[in-house]
Formats: structure tokens, sequence, C-alpha cells
């Protein structure tokens, strides 16, 4: 097996596992830090320093690419 050294998910093997279960478990996962992320967002008022608002921005579509990922993975 090759590893990616400083890859983006670390310690995933789905050598012994059902990659459509660790799938279906990521994507509950990523779903719930996006809703977090955009509970944060609905609290921006436009003001002040917006260098963590884009920074926060950068995390949710982050995450709405993971669920996509993990949603093709799982055959959603």
């Amino acid at each position: 097996m090759y590893a990616i050294e400083g890859g983006p998910t670390p310690g995933f093997d789905f050598s012994n596992a059902e990659p459509a279960a660790v799938a279906t478990a990521q994507v509950q996962a990523h779903r719930r830090k996006l809703a977090a992320y955009e509970q944060v967002k609905a609290s921006d008022e436009g003001g002040g320093d917006r260098g963590p608002w884009l920074a926060l921005e950068a995390g949710i579509r982050h995450e709405r690419e993971w669920i996509e990922y993990w949603e093709a993975l799982a055959g959603s």
C-alpha cells in the first residue's frame, strides 16, 4: 500500500473496511462540521477584520467538497 506523506486524510485505510460504510459515516461527520461553520457564518455582521471570515468561508467550501467526495464514494 502506498502512503501520501502529509496527505489530507491520513489514517484512512480501506483494506479492512467497507468503503461505503466509512463514506456514510464521513458524510455525516462533515455535514455536522459544515452546519457548525454555517452557524458561525450567520453571525457575520460584515464589519471588522475580514481575514477570519475569509478563512471560515474556505472551511465551508472545504467541507462541501468533502461531502461531495464521500457521497460519491458511498453511492449516494
